[in-house]
C-alpha cells in the first residue's frame, strides 16, 4: 500500500496550525507542524516531507527567503511549496512565487480550493527524485501555445509573453490545441475554459491522459473570465497544474507561468539525472559482473590448471609404474626362458645318449649267444618301448624349446632398442613377397601388392610386423579354393580412426576367416588364429602387437568366416614432419 502523504506546515499561529492539521488530517495526509524557522530547517535535515505549507510572514525571516533556503539546498528543493499569506497583495503573491513557490494562496481562500491546489501538487511530487542539478532555466527559450478563442486576447498574451523571451504559438480552438500539443512539443499550455468546440477542462483531461502513456511533460495552465470554486476544483482534477483568472495582474499570470516552468524544468533535470545514474549503475553492476566471472573463470582455469598438472603427475606416474611392471615382467620372461634353456639342453642330451646306450644294448643282444626266444623279446621292448619314448622326449623338447624361443622374441620385442628412421615399407613387403614364394605357389595362391607409402620406425621390427602378418595369411588359406592376399593402403580408413600423420596399411586375404569370439583375444600371447588346425605357438600376432604399439601405432582386424580377413596396421608416415608428430615411436 501507498504511504500517506507527508505534509509539513510552517506556521507561528498556534490557532491557525491547529485548524490547517485538522483539515489535512482529514484529508488522510500526515502532518509535521514547525512553529519556527529554525525548527522547520531541523526537521528538514531529518526528513523530507512530500509537500510544505509556508506561511509567508514568519518571525524573524520571511516565508519568500525560507522558500529561498530550501530552494538552494540540493536535498530540498524538488519538494513542492505552498505558500500562505494574510496578504493577499499581487506584489506579495509575486514575491512568493519569485522565491520558488509552487503556489500562492490566501488564507481567506475557502479551504476546498486549498485543498484541491495541495491535492494537485501532491500528484506530482512522488513522480519527481530527490536528486537535483543545477536547474536554471534560462539556458533554454520556454516554448508555449496558448488556447483562446480570442483572437484579441492571443494577440495580448502573445505581446506580453513574448517580453519574457518565451517563444508563443497559438490556436483558436481546443480540438486545434489538443492536437497541437499531442503531436509537438510545448513546455506550458495556456488554456481557456470556455472554447467553441471542447472546452478547457476536456482538453485537460485528454492531455493528461496521454501523459501516463507517452513523454508528454506538458504543464497546464487554465485560464477563465469566470473564477468559482467550482471550475477550479473541475480543473485540478481534470489535469491542470495551475487556475489563474484573466482578469488577474498579468504580472501574477508570469510570476505562475514561471513556477510552472521551474517545477516543470526541475523535473525534467531529475528524470535526466535519474536516468544518467541509473545508466551508470549499470554500467557499474555489468563492470562488477564482468569483473567477477573474470574472477570466476581465473579460478576456473586455475583449478582447471591444477587438476591437470595433478592428472599428468598421476597418468605419468602410472605410465612409469606400467612400464616398470612391463620391463619386470619381459625380464622375468626372459629369466624363466634363459633358465629353463639350460635343464632343456641336459635334458636333449640325456635323451641321446639313452638313444645310444638302447643302440648299444640292441647290438650286444644281437651278438649275445641267448636263447633265441629271450633275444627276440628285447629286440622287440627295444624296438617298441625305447625308441617311441625316446621320441617323445625329444618331441616335447624341441616344442618346449620352441615356446622359449618365442616368448624371448617377445622379451626382445618389448626391451630392443629402436633405430627410427624413414622406412621404404614397399620395398620391404616386396622382399618379404619374394621370400614366399615358393609356399605361395605351394598353397595356389596370387598375392598382389599396391603400393605402399613410406613409414617411420625401425627397419626390422617393421619388416618382422608384415612377414608374420603376410605368414599367417598364407597358412589359413582356405584349401578348397585359390588363396587371394593382398597388400596395400587405406587413407580412408585412416581418416575415420583419426590418425594424424599416419599412414594405414592393410594386408587381406579370402582365407577360413576367424571365428568372433577369437578376434578379441588373437594378440594376446599363447592365442591361435585356428586352434583346430594350430600352426606355431600362438606368439606371433602378440609380438606384431607389441611392435605397433612401441611405434605408437595400432592394429585391428576385421573378418568373417568362410569369407576372409583384413588386417590393419597404423603407423607413423615416413612424410611427416617429425618436429610436429605426436605418434613418433
Amino acid at each position: 500500500m501507498t504511504s500517506p502523504y507527508r505534509i509539513m506546515l510552517v506556521e507561528d499561529s498556534r490557532t491557525q496550525a491547529i485548524k490547517l492539521t485538522n483539515e489535512f488530517e482529514r484529508q488522510g495526509w500526515q502532518v509535521d507542524w514547525a512553529p519556527t524557522v529554525q525548527l522547520a530547517l531541523e526537521k528538514l535535515n531529518q526528513n523530507s516531507p512530500d509537500l510544505i505549507v509556508l506561511d509567508y510572514y514568519l518571525p524573524g525571516i520571511r516565508g519568500d527567503e525560507l522558500c529561498r533556503r530550501i530552494r538552494m539546498n540540493i536535498n530540498t528543493r524538488n519538494i513542492s511549496i505552498v505558500m500562505l499569506t494574510m496578504d493577499d497583495t499581487h506584489d506579495a503573491e509575486l514575491h512568493g512565487l519569485d522565491s520558488g513557490a509552487d503556489d500562492f494562496v490566501p488564507k481567506s481562500v475557502d479551504s476546498d480550493i486549498l485543498l484541491a491546489r495541495i491535492r494537485t501538487l501532491l500528484g506530482k511530487s512522488r513522480f519527481q527524485s530527490s536528486i537535483l542539478g543545477q536547474a536554471d532555466h534560462h539556458f533554454r527559450r520556454a516554448r508555449l501555445l496558448t488556447i483562446d478563442d480570442s483572437l484579441t486576447y492571443q494577440q495580448f498574451l502573445a505581446s506580453e509573453l513574448e517580453k519574457e523571451g518565451y517563444q508563443i504559438e497559438t490556436a483558436l480552438s481546443g480540438r486545434d490545441g489538443l492536437d497541437r500539443i499531442l503531436k509537438e512539443t510545448f513546455d506550458c499550455a495556456l488554456v481557456d475554459l470556455v472554447l467553441p468546440d471542447i472546452d478547457g477542462i476536456e482538453v485537460c483531461r485528454r492531455v493528461n491522459q496521454s501523459r501516463q502513456t507517452t513523454a508528454n511533460s506538458v504543464t497546464l495552465l487554465m485560464l477563465t473570465g469566470r473564477e468559482s470554486k467550482e471550475d477550479l476544483t473541475q480543473a485540478l482534477e481534470a489535469g491542470a497544474d495551475d487556475f489563474v483568472g484573466k482578469s488577474s495582474d498579468m504580472a501574477v499570470l508570469k510570476g505562475r507561468i514561471r513556477a510552472l516552468l521551474r517545477r516543470k524544468f526541475f523535473q525534467e533535470e531529475n528524470r535526466r539525472i535519474a536516468e544518467e545514474l541509473k545508466n551508470k549503475e549499470l554500467e557499474m553492476l555489468h563492470a562488477r559482473a564482468e569483473k567477477e566471472m573474470a574472477q570466476a573463470r581465473a579460478a576456473l582455469n586455475e583449478e582447471l590448471e591444477r587438476r591437470v598438472v595433478e592428472r599428468t603427475a598421476q597418468l605419468a606416474e602410472a605410465n612409469r609404474n606400467l612400464e616398470q611392471k612391463s620391463r619386470e615382467n619381459e625380464m622375468f620372461v626372459y629369466s624363466v626362458s634363459h633358465d629353463l634353456r639350460s635343464p632343456l639342453v641336459n635334458l636333449q642330451g640325456f635323451s641321446k645318449e639313452l638313444a645310444a646306450v638302447c643302440q648299444e644294448i640292441k647290438g650286444i643282444l644281437a651278438e649275445d649267444d641267448l636263447p633265441p626266444a629271450a633275444k627276440e623279446r628285447g629286440l622287440a621292448l627295444l624296438d617298441r618301448e625305447c625308441a617311441e619314448n625316446i621320441r617323445f622326449i625329444q618331441t616335447a623338447v624341441s616344442r618346449l624349446s620352441s615356446i622359449i624361443d618365442a616368448l624371448l622374441r617377445l622379451s626382445r620385442a618389448g626391451r630392443v632398442e629402436y633405430q627410427c628412421q624413414t622406412v621404404d615399407v614397399h620395398g620391404v613387403v616386396a622382399r618379404i613377397i619374394d621370400s614366399m614364394s615358393a609356399t605361395a605357389t605351394e598353397r595356389s595362391a596370387r598375392i598382389t601388392l599396391y603400393d605402399l607409402p613410406p613409414a617411420w620406425g625401425d627397419p626390422t621390427a617393421i619388416e618382422q610386423v608384415f612377414a608374420n602378418l603376410i605368414g599367417n595369411a598364407l597358412n589359413y588359406l582356405d584349401p578348397e579354393r585359390p588363396g587371394v592376399i593382398e597388400i596395400g593402403s587405406d587413407q580412408a580408413v585412416l581418416e575415420s580412426h583419426e590418425q594424424a600423420n599416419c599412414e594405414t596399411y592393410y594386408v587381406r586375404d579370402n582365407g577360413l576367416g576367424i571365428r568372433e569370439e577369437y578376434q578379441s583375444k588373437m594378440f594376446q600371447a599363447f592365442k591361435r588364429l585356428h586352434p583346430e588346425v594350430a600352426k606355431g605357438e600362438g606368439m606371433g600376432l602378440a609380438i606384431v602387437r607389441r611392435v605397433v604399439e612401441r611405434h605408437s601405432g595400432k592394429i585391428w582386424v576385421e573378418s568373417k568366416v568362410g569369407i576372409g580377413s583384413t588386417f590393419y596396421v597404423v603407423l607413423p608416415s615416413g612424410t611427416a614432419d617429425r618436429s610436429l608428430s605426436t605418434n613418433s615411436p
